[in-house]
């Protein structure tokens, strides 16, 4: 279900329906864990996020299955969170224990988030489909594959498809990074390439950004001079914030590309806000930080980490 808080300044009170017995039926809660809510405002602003994809979906397109690929693509989001929660607590497990194989868990992890972050894209093209199909003229509907529909030049995206200008224009942004990324992770699940080489600090892990798969994001200046180590060792954290901003910022971006394509899009069906609230909402918050400093302690990123186990 979607709850519904108030106004934090006048109610504190959480609202959830689920269907019983074929009826709605408002159900009891306290609290909310875990979740996707509407709100005029954030319950916790330090906690919790405003999605602005999540809310176009819900207020014009609200489908049975543009909501499912909708609620996909987030959940892909949130894992890619919880990745970068591992990755902390893996380096202060590293440094409490002195394990020595860290750094072929973290290459297990690297597999893993850049596996979710390919799965991503292709939900995003299923819900442009789902749009395309059911509010478009003409029937030629994409391919299900996003890399099949982005790796077409603009005219042929128009001719091929009939995509209006603003869907074009997403397309042609997201190419370049898409791509780079695409070909790190097809090299390691289809061609067998090994990351094994990665390092450890006490206040992060490492790559040797001059060697490959790490030498194709090079060229968007993802680990500045003053923040690469010796032996040109750059961090890993900000491969991780590199990816779940991009996550981030697309979803908004298509929206707002969906959007744009209608000279009348669907009325909304509310008019509050939409806000995502996880335990790993946090990373969302300090994305720019991490791309910033890179390199970051687990206990200052994880503040529980430094605290006594609670009885």
């Amino acid at each position: 279900g979607l709850e519904r808080a108030r106004r934090p300044s006048r109610s504190k009170r959480w609202r959830i329906w689920a269907i019983q017995d074929g009826k709605l039926e408002e159900l009891q809660i306290a609290d909310l864990y875990h979740g996707t809510y509407i709100s005029d405002e954030p319950v916790s602003p330090d906690q919790d996020y405003r999605m602005p994809f999540t809310e176009i979906v819900l207020k014009h397109f609200c489908t049975p299955e543009i909501t499912k690929r909708m609620q996909q693509a987030s959940q892909d989001l949130i894992n890619c969170l919880a990745y970068i929660d591992k990755y902390f607590i893996l380096l202060h497990h590293a440094q409490k224990y002195k394990r020595t194989n860290a750094t072929a868990l973290l290459q297990v992890e690297l597999e893993g988030v850049f596996g979710v972050h390919r799965s991503f894209y292709d939900l995003l093209q299923r819900i442009v489909n789902e749009v395309c199909r059911l509010y478009s003229k003409k029937k030629d509907i994409p391919p299900d594959s996003f890399h099949k529909v982005v790796k077409n030049k603009p005219q042929d995206l128009q001719k091929k498809y009939h995509f209006p200008p603003s869907l074009v224009q997403f397309y042609q942004e997201k190419q370049k990074l898409f791509l780079k990324c695409r070909e790190i992770r097809d090299n390691i699940f289809h061609q067998g390439h090994s990351l094994n080489s990665i390092f450890r600090f006490d206040d992060g892990f490492a790559v040797p950004i001059d060697e490959k798969p790490w030498s194709k994001l090079t060229s968007i200046k993802l680990w500045p001079d003053d923040k690469v180590r010796n032996n040109r060792l750059g961090s890993v954290l900000v491969v991780y914030a590199l990816l779940v901003e991009d996550m981030f910022k697309t979803m908004k971006w298509l929206g707002v590309a969906i959007l744009a394509s209608f000279k009348e899009p669907p009325k909304p069906c509310f008019d509050a806000n939409v806000y995502l609230r996880t335990p790993f909402a946090r990373h969302l918050h300090r994305l720019e930080e991490y791309e910033r400093e890179q390199w970051i302690t687990p206990e200052k990123a994880l503040p529980e980490m430094g605290e006594g186990v609670q009885q």
